[in-house]
């Protein structure tokens, strides 16, 4: 066992023992020795939320060293705050605990100390690392390098191990310093959590595109932007991907901290270690609210009346065509009302445009009145407008439907009551009267037409379309009276 005693080694042993004081160990793990021990602002441990703002502040990328005192058999007795954070646990914790249980494949036996001197003789020469697997409190694993020399205290041997983060794990740690550093002066907004999504850091973009500041919202969620718009189904696609370790994009409707909602492009991506485990997650927020109110405004003018407000002939066909699928597959019934302003280009011409439009108006809101949340009603153009009503199962609930639309001229007055506001109604029903969208439309407007003309003998119909007798008559001739627009 000579090799014990080789003089690298009594050298390291003197030079710790030379700054070591003649007290416990424990007191002596209070002061530096050998390499500089500087502790970290990092936390290991899940359970704790370290603000990653502390990264802004310059990290010597010198690798610190932290310090465990262990006696011959590898049970720590004493160990360095540093050192305790590093592995997310408390110092006091760690006293009496094998160091295999920090460092699971360092070979020191409590058994055989003998050949723990053995090996730390021939694996540690003077100045010579090794790279480990350590585990922190939370059962995570990094890499970490490690150093061991002999030492003697009041005529007994022990080891001093050394650690460093190892340069992969360093790396990581360097990224995400860099990435700080640069979301520090971004103009999008960015934001990083822990695994459970707790917010670590946000930078001054954030701040400025959501209202909150930097304490308001580390340690919460992002929760904290949620504007109530995007359902669970979607939250799920999102973690799902981000868990298998995908980088997740599309747009958010969020919240600021004054209650305005806004549109995010939002890129959020795992962030791994070297083991390629996810240990944060950093997202990145764009606002595009101005581009998607454009958008928005372009869907509704390609979908809706503007005059009305109503679903226009190409909201209309959609929706009929998803109906007779729906229809179809369910073996319903529905129906189709083909609705038309009589005598419009006569009021139009002698009361104006203005009046007119304010007419089409009112007729639209007093027909979407006369429906159900499930119902359609649309305005096709001019002055025509249709009704989809789905799952009509019972005539006299069709019937019902008619006779408000009948009624809608009673609601309607023209200033000089001198004009009558009528409506033609046309019916058809799926699957009687048509399975196919042209068919539905093209039987309904049909009828409308014969509606139209039995006013001739002073009454408007609602023709049922397939047979040539009026199966049913609905009259919507209603007087006029001196009034405006209500």
């Amino acid at each position: 066992m000579a090799r014990y005693a080789a003089p690298t080694m009594r050298s390291r042993a003197a030079c710790l023992a030379g700054v070591m004081p003649t007290t416990a160990p424990a007191e002596f793990m209070t002061r530096p020795h050998g390499r500089a021990c500087r502790e970290s602002g990092i936390s290991r441990s899940s359970r704790r939320i370290t603000p990653l703002t502390d990264l802004r502040a310059p990290i010597e990328a010198s690798m610190a060293s932290f310090t465990l005192v262990l006696d011959l058999r590898g049970c720590i007795r004493s160990c360095s705050p540093a050192a305790a954070q590093l592995f997310g646990i408390r110092a006091a914790a760690a006293i009496g605990r094998p160091v295999r249980a920090l460092i699971p494949e360092l070979p020191l036996r409590d058994d055989t100390p003998g050949y723990n001197l053995a090996f730390v003789a021939f694996r540690f020469s003077a100045d010579e690392w090794a790279t480990f697997d350590g585990v922190d409190g939370t059962g995570r694993r990094f890499g970490i390098e490690i150093s061991i020399a002999q030492m003697t205290l009041d005529g007994r041997f022990g080891l001093v191990l050394e650690l460093r983060q190892s340069s992969a794990e360093g790396a990581a740690q360097s990224e995400l310093r860099r990435l700080i550093a640069a979301a520090e002066f971004s103009t999008e907004a960015v934001l990083i959590t822990d695994t459970d999504g707790l917010i670590e850091y946000v930078n001054p973009a954030f701040e400025l595109m959501t209202g909150f500041a930097p304490d308001e919202v580390v340690g919460q969620t992002p929760r904290i932007l949620k504007s109530g718009a995007l359902g669970a189904d979607f939250y799920a696609q999102m973690w799902s991907t981000l868990r298998s370790g995908q980088e997740f994009n599309d747009h958010f409707l969020n919240r600021r901290k004054g209650g305005e909602t806004f549109y995010a492009q939002e890129s959020i991506r795992p962030f791994v270690d070297r083991f390629g485990t996810i240990v944060h997650y950093v997202a990145t927020l764009r606002d595009v609210t101005a581009q998607m109110r454009a958008y928005e405004r372009l869907d509704y003018l390609a979908n809706y009346d503007p005059l009305t407000d109503l679903p226009n002939r190409n909201l209309f066909l959609d929706r009929l065509h998803q109906e007779v699928a729906r229809a179809t597959r369910a073996c319903q019934c529905f129906a189709v009302l083909f609705i038309d302003v009589d005598g419009f280009k006569a009021i139009n011409d002698h009361f104006g445009h203005a009046t007119g439009d304010a007419l089409l108006r009112t007729v639209g809101e007093h027909l979407k009145r006369c429906i159900r949340a499930e119902d359609t009603v649309a305005r096709l153009g001019g002055d025509e407008f249709v009704m989809i009503l789905v799952d009509v199962t019972n005539p006299d609930g069709l019937a019902s439907v008619i006779d408000k639309v009948r009624l809608v001229g009673k609601h309607i007055a023209l200033d000089d009551g001198g004009a009558a506001v009528s409506l033609s109604i046309g019916v058809a029903t799926f699957p009687d009267d048509g399975d196919e969208e042209h068919q539905l439309l093209k039987a309904a407007d049909r009828a409308m037409y014969l509606a139209k003309a039995s006013r001739h003998r002073g009454d408007t119909w609602a023709a049922h379309p397939v047979k040539d007798t009026h199966e049913r008559y609905v009259e919507a001739t209603t007087p006029g009276a001196t009034a405006s627009f209500r």
